[in-house]
């Protein structure tokens, strides 16, 4: 065979791999409803790890999830997908050396997730929507910080239940570490509104990924952008906006015990949910020897802002449920809203509230009432620097002296 001819061989080869997949279509509203229907029906906590390997690998946090899942239905479909204003598409040739289909895209959204992130989709990716334009496939995501130092988090949107509440998924950096799945809440109210200032105002909270041939145009200049949201947050305040949200996104009205169900639901998921970010973090803190936390670490593991968030979901819980006719409250809801919110529980009320809502730690099982008490009095440390007893609000034990490189957001 003649060398000329070798070489056109090898370039019609390589030119088979010059993209991470072909792709002949660009995202429109059709595509863009097609995959809302495909994340409501067909992805699951687990989806990556039930794709089996090389996907089942992916160690992935909130915004990372959102772009392999974006990637992977690109993929599926032939579409174009467009990051960061062009700055990386599925036709880069870097994956080249890949030759399984399956690895390149597998590399791809190892990528995606080591160099891009949820600055780059609140700046560059999406754009914002209309409150009652919310669907499967969206996204709410929130920027807060203390000290100069920022917490950002990405959910995305599973489902919008007929109550306003929403189905969501979501990952964390610890999740990440781990090569952890997805996890998710149901029935789910969001508690940091958008409330940015300066280069931030107006590109957090609800958003969806901009078409494929709109990537590289401002949000400022896209016609499908609804900057409506962040007038009614700057209206009603923090928690008064998901209210609204919530209101305007409901089909059927909630009754009074609904209302105390669905909110007792949310405090007591909070409460469990944390008990897994505390013992990994004091697991850690145990495996350095003790040592001061770097800022990525602690970055990793503190809970100021899982905190808030529960905090949060108590104030939604007094609120919601003194603002219905308790009269029509059946007895167990009355029960539960008077224990949780009880300074100074029988022994037997205590009982039955963790019976209600068990929280197992490594120290013992925990009752709302008294994590409420001491959360509120500032004694529930977030510090993963801090020994268990502390980061449950229980004064045992010295506090940590190691740096706080930031605290509670500021709302």
């Amino acid at each position: 065979m003649k060398p000329t001819l070798i070489i056109l061989l090898l370039a019609v080869t390589l030119n088979t791999q010059a993209a991470v997949w072909r792709s002949n279509k660009h995202w429109n509203e059709n595509w863009q409803q097609r995959y809302a229907n495909w994340v409501a029906t067909s992805v699951k906590r687990t989806f990556f790890k039930d794709l089996g390997k090389p996907f089942s690998n992916l160690r992935i946090d909130c915004a990372d999830a959102h772009y392999a899942l974006k990637a992977y239905f690109s993929r599926m479909h032939g579409l174009h997908m467009v990051v960061e204003r062009g700055n990386l598409t599925n036709k880069t040739r870097q994956f080249d050396r890949y030759r399984n289909a399956d690895e390149r895209l597998y590399r791809f959204m190892v990528h995606l997730a080591n160099n891009y992130g949820t600055e780059s989709i609140a700046h560059n990716d999406t754009y914002p929507v209309a409150v009652n334009d919310i669907r499967p496939g969206d996204l709410y995501m929130y920027k807060v910080g203390s000290n100069g130092n920022f917490t950002r988090h990405t959910y995305i949107i599973k489902n919008v239940n007929l109550d306003g509440t929403f189905d969501v998924l979501y990952s964390t950096q610890e999740r990440a570490k781990k090569g952890l799945a997805l996890g998710r809440h149901w029935e789910y109210m969001f508690d940091k509104a958008p409330l940015q200032r300066g280069v931030d105002r107006n590109h957090w909270g609800f958003r969806r990924q901009k078409l494929s041939n709109q990537a590289h145009i401002s949000q400022e200049s896209l016609r499908l952008s609804d900057f409506s949201q962040y007038e009614l947050a700057r209206r009603h305040g923090n928690l008064g906006f998901f209210r609204q949200v919530k209101r305007i996104n409901q089909t059927v009205k909630e009754s009074p015990n609904r209302i105390a169900e669905r909110n007792f639901k949310a405090v007591c998921t909070g409460v469990k949910d944390r008990v897994g970010s505390v013992k990994g973090a004091v697991e850690y803190a145990r495996s350095i020897g003790g040592r001061c936390m770097s800022f990525q670490d602690y970055d990793t593991f503190s809970t100021p802002s899982r905190d808030t968030g529960i905090k949060n979901s108590y104030l939604n819980y007094e609120y919601d449920v003194t603002n219905v006719s308790w009269s029509k409250l059946n007895s167990y809801n009355q029960n539960l809203f008077n224990w949780t919110f009880d300074n100074g529980l029988s022994s037997n009320s205590r009982t039955n509230l963790i019976e209600s809502c068990p929280v197992s730690t490594e120290i013992g099982k925990i009752d709302l009432a008294s994590f409420r008490v001491n959360l509120f009095a500032g004694k529930v440390s977030f510090h993963p620097n801090d020994n268990i007893y502390h980061r449950w609000g229980i004064e045992r034990g010295r506090k940590t002296s190691c740096e706080e490189f930031y605290g509670y957001p500021e709302l």
